[in-house]
């Protein structure tokens, strides 16, 4: 009867405890600065045998007139569950993706997808795609080479005033305010990305005003608010 009874709530605490979960995040492509989100899913699949590896093939395209820039991919199993991702067909630049999640050990697969893209003629004008005759000489592949990048030396992006353009860069810009009002300081510092953003970025000694804002001296990057109400107080100047 003890036995029994031990048994038992010991069944009560194996399923009592809590389940856990491993969560993997995967990247493809390359995040221009005006990519949009184009489309993206989700879906949940049980495993018949959790020994046997499992398969999921998704195809995803971008919208008319747009390309492919990068896709994001999350998944979930079981803590002991394996996934791997692989990108069957594509790449950035491409009209569509197809990529495929091979999930084992696991008696189930969530995951969920967004796809970006910016407009192909965007895209032309960063990649400066160009065909030119080539054999197969050291030489001419030289030549090639050099030719493909004095051209996009040349095409370089142009920035507005106090900006640089960076094809890549892994680490956000800091601001100094967090909306155009410029009545609350950012307190927090820039994070380093786990992919590299391109565009135009503040030149040395100068920080991003607000989040699409422009470019400003590090030293006018004041509190407003502040600065404010001390210029109300009589017979006081203050040099900020």
């Amino acid at each position: 009867m003890y036995k029994i009874a031990f048994l038992l709530s010991l069944t009560v605490l194996i399923s009592a405890s809590p389940q856990t979960f491993d969560r993997k995040h995967f990247k493809v492509g390359i995040e221009y600065e005006r990519s949009l989100p184009m489309t993206g899913g989700s879906d949940r699949y049980k495993h018949r045998n959790n020994f046997d590896p499992f398969y999921v093939t998704v195809t995803a395209s971008a919208k008319k007139n747009y390309v492919i820039s990068y896709m994001e991919v999350s998944t979930t199993t079981d803590a002991d569950g394996d996934v791997v991702f692989s990108l069957v067909r594509g790449d950035t630049g491409s009209k569509s993706l197809v990529f495929q999640l091979v999930s084992n050990n696991t008696e189930f697969l969530s995951f969920s997808y967004m796809v970006y893209g910016i407009k192909e003629d965007e895209y032309k004008k960063v990649m400066n795609i160009i065909t030119l005759p080539r054999n197969n000489s050291w030489r001419s592949e030289c030549q090639f080479y050099s030719i493909v990048i004095v051209i996009l030396l040349a095409l370089e992006k142009e920035c507005p005033q106090d900006e640089v353009h960076k094809s890549c860069s892994f680490y956000e810009e800091y601001t100094c305010w967090e909306t155009p009002e410029l009545n609350k300081r950012v307190k927090t510092t820039p994070k380093r990305l786990t992919h590299c953003r391109s565009g135009c970025f503040c030149n040395k000694g100068f920080v991003r005003s607000y989040p699409e804002g422009k470019c400003i001296t590090e030293l006018t990057c004041r509190d407003q608010e502040l600065l404010a109400t001390m210029r109300k107080i009589p017979n006081k100047t203050f040099d900020f």
